[in-house]
């Protein structure tokens, strides 16, 4: 029997029940909600946008590892988001969709490739994409395209206001542990170590030199200015896992 949705779907279940489908060999059927799913989740909540580019894409292709219709469709979706996106590169949205379907299928070069496109004809469409890119031009080594979109103060900002909320979000989850928060303290190195990298590769020795005097009023330790000190001689720390 064919899927269809219901008139008020549940989100949640109709990703949960595309997964027991795969295990259970109801794979056209599972296919037809992964389908759904991707064209349609956000248009009924779109709070979904980080699972629909994540988790939905990853059961998608545990699928497509066994069945290959899945993975012809799924191509097919980054195809036609490329050709969406290249219609109409201020779209962020669809670059979004775009990287996150290259990633699954190992391709980040062509969301380098398509970046690179954009910043060389527009730059203004490419400052508000760059973010999504920056992993993916890193991975390539592409440097030198990071270099005019690495506004530091904006960034270091950021970085230094996601710290105190996650830290105090740390803190008052582990009241009563010894171990200090760590979570915070990983992602704000990450990204500050990664600016400061990206700025030493485009010799702007003083601003990633300023940059790191900056940080250290945030964080201060041993561990922290040796990461910050190999930033400074071009080197990236690698991504974050999980």
């Amino acid at each position: 029997m064919t899927w269809t949705p219901p008139d008020n779907p549940n989100l949640w279940e109709i990703l949960k029940s595309a997964a027991s489908d795969t295990r259970d060999g109801y794979h056209d059927q599972a296919l037809t909600k992964f389908l759904w799913f991707h064209h349609n989740a956000l248009r009924h909540n779109s709070a979904f946008v980080g699972v629909r580019l994540s988790y939905a894409l990853n059961y998608w292709m545990e699928l497509a590892s066994v069945y290959a219709p899945a993975r012809v469709a799924f191509i097919r979706t980054r195809d036609e988001t490329e050709a969406a996106f290249r219609n109409d590169p201020s779209r962020f949205d669809l670059f979004h969709d775009l990287a996150a379907l290259n990633e699954q299928l190992g391709d980040g070069a062509r969301t380098t490739d398509l970046f690179v496109d954009v910043a060389r004809d527009d730059h203004a469409a490419a400052k508000r994409l760059y973010l999504v890119a920056e992993s993916h031009l890193i991975a390539a080594g592409r440097y030198e395209v990071c270099g005019p979109f690495l506004d530091a103060p904006f960034r270091m900002q950021v970085a230094a206001d996601s710290y105190e909320v996650m830290k105090n979000l740390e803190e008052s989850r582990q009241a009563d542990e010894r171990s200090p928060p760590r979570l915070a303290r990983t992602f704000y190195a990450h990204k500050v170590a990664t600016l400061i990298g990206l700025l030493a590769l485009n010799h702007r020795t003083e601003e990633a030199d300023g940059i790191r005097a900056q940080a250290l009023t945030v964080v201060d330790d041993e561990e922290f200015r040796e990461l910050l000190g190999a930033a400074m001689t071009g080197h990236l720390p690698g991504p974050l896992s999980g």
